[in-house]
Formats: C-alpha cells, structure tokens, sequence
C-alpha cells in the first residue's frame, strides 16, 4: 500500500499529539552524530561565553600590566634617582665618617685626660668623706654640748627671771626709800629750823644777847641732834617711827 499525502498529513498530526512519538521517529530518522549536534551546539556556546570571558579578564589583566608597568618605570626611575641621592650621601657620610673618627680620637684622649681627673676627684672624695665623718662626729660633740648649753642657759634664763623679778622688787624699795628719803630731808630741815628757834630762844633766856649766827650752823645743827636724840626723835626714820637701836651712839 503506497504512503500518499494524506497518510503523511496524518502522521505529521499524530506526532503533534504524541510528542514521544517524534522522540522515536528523531531516533529512528536521524544518526547520532545529528542527534548529538544540539548537545554539542549548546557546549560550543558555552565555551564561546567562557572564551569571551576569559578573554576580558585577559584585557583587564593586560591593561592592569601595562598600569603596572608604566608604575614599575617611575618607580625604577625614582630607585634611580634615590640611588644617586643615596651616593652623594654616601660620600657625606664617609666625610662625617672620617670627621667622627677623628673626633673619636679626641674624645679618647679627653677621656684619658677625665679618668684621670676623676681619680683624683675619687681620692679627693675619699678624704672629704674622711673629714666629713670626722666632722659628723665633732658635730655630735657640738651638738651634745648645744643641749648642755641649752639646758644651762635655760636655767640661766630662769635665774635671770628671777633677778629681774627681785631687782624690779628691789627699784620698787629704792624708789619708796628715796620718797622717804625726801619725806626725811624735808622733815629734817623742819625740825632743824625748829631745834634752832627753840635753841635761840633758850640762849636768849640764859645768857646775854649775843650775834646771830648764820642759820644751819655746825653747832647749833649738832646741838639741835643731841636734843633730838635725847627726846628719842630719828630724822632717817619715817615719822612716827621709833629709832633703831644705837642710832643716836
């Protein structure tokens, strides 16, 4: 029986609804290799997108190399230039070199110099520190006989206080004894004046007129003190005040 159009149309519309069908009829139509080309289609474009990638990455990387080495040029050109920075102070340091070197002798020898000045300053030290000690200890003595003095002077200090006391008593005394002083030599000159009127008048009463003697004569005065004496009146006594014994002896 010949396969006419229709019976095509038909299997082409039974394929359609039986999409398993077609899967066998791919299968049973076409090779393997066909069949596998869409497999194989679908890795080449991926490998196509993975190529592409890579060969972006690449870009980038060969852009950043080429960044980096117009980076390394001045870099190197720097190192350069701080290569003949770094000589031209090379050769200053080896001149401040050969200038310290020559310091250092100096100072060697000046060092020398100072060793043995601070021997000296040890053994002067030596003997400060000797004599200091022995004036530690003489200070100790002073200090001891300043605590002697001190209490010494403090009873001189009380002693004196007291001296001072009793003198002020003592100006007190004198200064009552001369106001009584004063009170007697006036009381003196009173009773004086007294004795002599009384004795002129005595004189007038046994004996003839005679001339006048001046007043306070020697005679009348120590006529005048034994009759005093006699009545029991001391002029050096405050008034009222009986005489001591053996004042008028």
């Amino acid at each position: 029986m010949p396969f006419t159009v229709d019976d095509l149309r038909d299997f082409i519309r039974l394929l359609r609804q039986q999409p398993e069908w077609l899967d066998e009829v791919r299968r049973l139509v076409l090779t393997d290799e066909v069949l596998a080309l869409p497999a194989l289609v679908q890795k080449l474009a991926e490998a196509q997108q993975g190529m592409a990638t890579t060969l972006e990455r690449l870009g980038e990387q060969v852009t950043q190399l080429a960044e980096r080495l117009a980076q390394l040029a001045e870099r190197v050109e720097q190192l350069a230039a701080a290569q003949q920075r770094t000589e031209e102070r090379l050769a200053q340091l080896e001149a401040r070199l050969e200038q310290l070197a020559q310091a250092q002798q100096h100072t060697e020898e000046r060092l020398a110099q100072l060793t043995e000045r601070v021997e000296q300053l040890a053994q002067a030290q030596q003997r400060t520190e000797e004599r200091l000690a022995q004036l530690e200890a003489r200070l100790e003595q002073l200090a001891q006989a300043q605590q002697h003095t001190e209490e010494r002077l403090a009873q001189l200090t009380e002693r004196v206080e007291q001296l001072a006391q009793a003198q002020q008593r003592t100006e007190e005394r004198l200064q009552q004894l001369a106001a009584a002083q004063q009170q007697l030599a006036e009381r003196l000159e009173q009773l004086t004046e007294r004795v002599e009127q009384l004795a002129a008048a005595q004189q007038r009463t046994r004996a003839p007129p005679r001339p006048p003697h001046r007043r306070g004569g020697g005679p009348q005065r120590r006529r005048a003190g034994a009759a005093l004496s006699r009545a029991g009146v001391c002029l050096l006594c405050a008034p009222g005040a009986a005489p001591p014994p053996g004042v008028w002896r």
